[in-house]
């Protein structure tokens, strides 16, 4: 999928992805959240290396770049936590779906294109490290571990803002019209027009 913005564009690859999806993503940054962990880029960079040879081969700034200090961030949750974080129902088919969810998540690579920098970044959105169900079953026990890597920590710091008492109460169609208003700076106008499709 491939979309262009006044800035640039974001290429994704990966499943389609829904507005369940995003209401899983709003869960698990509330309930995941709960530690940062500061480290070289280098950790999180391997695909710009691939042995130590390489490295020598690197100019001094590149290097600086590539170790500059940055935050991911790690942390577990049940799915039955991130249903309740949401309002979302916690019953046998909700959490599978929302487990569902998840997985689809972690397979999402995003390419964006900033023109005013030509410059492209590859970004996951999150890595699964670990999935814990009795034998395949997602009960109330069952969770997840998951690590944000640094490209997505700086996005989320800029996300939209969403107030999710009134998120909860919308339809599909509600939340993605509530967002475009809410990622939108109001203060110079009084409206905005946006295409039905990309809306």
């Amino acid at each position: 999928e491939h979309i262009e913005t006044p800035w640039g564009s974001v290429t994704r690859y990966g499943p389609g992805l829904t507005v369940y999806d995003e209401g899983t993503l709003m869960g698990l940054v509330r309930t995941t959240w709960r530690q940062q962990q500061k480290g070289p880029r280098l950790a999180h960079r391997l695909e710009a290396v691939s042995n130590v040879a390489d490295l020598e081969k690197l100019d001094k700034e590149r290097l600086a770049y590539l170790l500059e200090n940055v935050t991911s961030v790690t942390g577990s949750a049940t799915y039955y936590e991130i249903c309740r974080s949401i309002g979302r129902d916690v019953g046998g088919k909700s959490l599978k779906a929302t487990r569902d969810s998840v997985k689809r998540i972690s397979k999402q690579t995003l390419e964006i294109y900033q023109k005013n920098s030509d410059k492209f970044t590859i970004a996951q959105i999150l890595y699964v490290m670990g999935d814990e169900c009795s034998g395949g079953f997602v009960g109330e026990e069952a969770g997840v571990t998951v690590m944000f890597p640094p490209g997505m920590v700086q996005m989320m710091q800029v996300y939209t803002q969403i107030n999710l008492s009134i998120w909860r109460e919308l339809n599909d169609t509600g939340k993605s019209v509530y967002k475009f208003v809410n990622s939108h700076d109001w203060s110079a106008r009084d409206k905005y027009e946006i295409y039905i499709d990309k809306l």
